[in-house]
């Protein structure tokens, strides 16, 4: 059994390196926070003590909702999936961590993880709801994930 003292140096030394990766994901625009540290009361509850872990990320997710039915790649009606107009996506500051697409009838999702970004492809289109030819960024639909609402999205 590890005694208190060498506990507490080592839970010290760890939540500096906690800190400084923090750190580091804030400077990439990342927003991180710390979760304080907790100590256990003594030796004897070590096997029942845990915290509550070391980081909390909070991530953007960019929603969007299609006018077309779908369940899963094999159904979705065209070879890609638009991600959205060019300048928009190029203007964020904190880059989305997943872009989600729901179908019409709000029962299933496209998800376009962030790290697909260099399958992404430039297409003129017309948008009838602006009324006129815009820029989308565009993404095979094999990259993305279809799935039910969930933890799946995010993972």
């Amino acid at each position: 059994m590890k005694p208190s003292d060498r506990f507490v140096a080592d839970l010290s030394q760890s939540r500096a390196r906690v800190e400084r990766f923090a750190a580091m994901c804030r400077q990439h625009g990342a927003m991180m926070w710390v979760y304080p540290p907790a100590l256990r009361e003594s030796e004897a509850e070590r096997m029942d003590f845990a915290d509550d872990g070391d980081l909390m990320l909070q991530c953007r997710i960019e929603h969007k909702v299609r006018d077309i039915s779908f369940r899963d790649a094999g159904d979705f009606p065209y070879p890609t999936l638009i991600v959205d107009e060019v300048y928009k996506v190029d203007r964020i500051k904190a880059r989305p961590f997943r872009y989600i697409i729901e179908n019409r009838e709000g029962t299933r999702i496209a998800v376009i993880r962030s790290a697909t970004r260099p399958h992404w492809t430039v297409t003129r289109r017309w948008d009838k709801q602006q009324g006129r030819e815009c820029d989308f960024y565009e993404i095979p639909k094999h990259l993305a994930v279809f799935c039910d609402f969930g933890p799946e999205a995010l993972s």
